[in-house]
């Protein structure tokens, strides 16, 4: 059962709000949470298949490690 998060009111308390608020755009922003959804099954190894991952700028890296996190 997935873990049921309460959002801080904001007239309540601001600052977690915001905290809040920014958890989930980071959250939002990172490869490894994002990557896999976008991904096509991995090729059989039978058939010799291969996948060639092109990433650029400051996120390449990252996006290489979620592509190698979600395939075997």
């Amino acid at each position: 059962m997935p873990a049921i998060h309460t959002i801080p009111r904001p007239d309540l308390e601001p600052r977690a709000f915001l905290q809040y608020l920014y958890n989930a755009a980071v959250t939002r922003a990172l490869p490894l949470h994002n990557t896999a959804a976008w991904l096509p099954l991995p090729p059989a190894p039978a058939t010799g298949g291969r996948t060639i991952v092109l990433g650029a700028g400051k996120a390449a890296g990252a996006m290489a490690q979620s592509v190698e996190a979600h395939w075997p």
